[in-house]
């Protein structure tokens, strides 16, 4: 499914979930969850809902499934870059030109998985690893978060702004404005290990950086 078709069918389930009707949001999803990245986020981010209210084993790992799943279809959707590409963004700055936009939705999606997966492993088994590896997986979302905002800070889209340019650079600024805000919200032993691999927050002035 095209992003320009999946983008208003994703706005009418979240009216649903708004309404606290997340039974039918999930029924108009499921359909399309195994060819719509958009449609498996929102899926996956219901599932994580559910498992985060429950609490219960079986609903965080139908969770886990539903985020793993949304995860490999983003992947088939991201840019595959040549080694070449690779080389050159370590000296010079990354371009973007040729990325399609289902590829930078793509990076988008890929981003806000991760944070659900992250959020996912921290409940899923109450040992230090656990923390340890979702920190990792937070610290991954963000980056691929900043790669999103660079694409629009840097490399705009050449063509004027539509539907689904102002969802992109919409997603991206809740996302790394909702990490400014859960991220400072976190308890002590999750921000420590944030704070190992490279985060640091302030709740006050509602900031973060990340080495």
């Amino acid at each position: 499914m095209s992003v320009t078709k999946a983008i208003p069918m994703i706005n009418r389930t979240a009216e649903l979930c708004f309404t606290n009707n997340f039974i039918q949001a999930k029924k108009e999803l499921e359909p399309w969850v195994d060819q719509s990245m958009y449609h498996a986020l929102a899926h996956s981010g219901i599932m994580c809902i559910q498992a985060l209210l429950k609490f219960e084993q079986q609903a965080i790992q139908r969770a886990a499934k539903s985020i793993k799943d949304a995860l490999n279809l983003c992947q088939r959707h991201r840019k595959k870059p040549r080694w070449s590409e690779t080389l050159s963004n370590w000296i010079w700055n990354p371009t973007y030109d040729n990325m399609t936009e289902e590829e930078k939705h793509a990076e988008l999606c890929y981003a806000e998985c991760l944070l659900l997966d992250s959020l996912i492993t921290f409940i899923q088994d109450e040992n230090v690893l656990s923390f340890v590896w979702g920190a990792f997986k937070v610290r991954s979302s963000y980056q691929s978060y900043k790669i999103c905002l660079d694409m629009v800070v840097n490399q705009p889209f050449a063509s004027a702004h539509t539907m689904e340019t102002n969802d992109f650079e919409g997603g991206i600024h809740f996302g790394i404005g909702g990490f400014n805000l859960v991220l400072s919200l976190l308890p002590p032993i999750i921000i420590k290990l944030l704070e190992w691999v490279g985060f640091s927050g302030d709740r006050v002035s509602s900031t973060l950086n990340v080495l």
